[in-house]
């Protein structure tokens, strides 16, 4: 595939936060152009919110590099440091290829439905709540 110089475009959305888990919803791209915004994004929100737990909805994310694996990782070591988790919701089959590739998908959380990504971020969070 032949890609462009041009920036990408990447949007980012929020729902929930406070007690319950921050889903942020992502669309386009993340690349070495997209990822510093969208980390410093994600971070402020978590922190603004409060809350410990993330579900990054990666439904409409048509690509990635390691700059967005990289995001990735810090979220997850951000999240658990904080006693929460982060969760990837329904990652497309691009996204999901490069996680295989990578290996990532055996250190990343990965659910199917929203249903399932509240339920792992719940247990992840409470399970972490309770260790010593």
């Amino acid at each position: 595939m032949v890609r462009s110089a041009e920036p990408t475009s990447l949007q980012l959305e929020f729902q929930g936060g406070s007690k319950e888990p921050l889903r942020a919803i992502v669309c386009g791209e993340i690349d070495f152009a997209s990822a510093p915004s969208m980390q410093a994004r994600l971070i402020a929100a978590f922190e603004r919110e409060q809350t410990f737990s993330v579900i990054l909805d990666l439904t409409a994310v048509e690509f990635i590099d390691s700059s967005g694996l990289r995001v990735l990782l810090h979220l997850q070591r951000e999240v658990s440091g904080e006693r929460g988790a982060l969760v990837l919701l329904a990652p497309t089959d691009a996204v999901r290829r490069i996680l295989r590739l990578t290996g990532l998908d055996q250190h990343l959380t990965l659910a199917d439905s929203l249903e399932q990504a509240n339920t792992l971020a719940a247990q992840t969070g409470s399970d972490l709540e309770d260790a010593p």
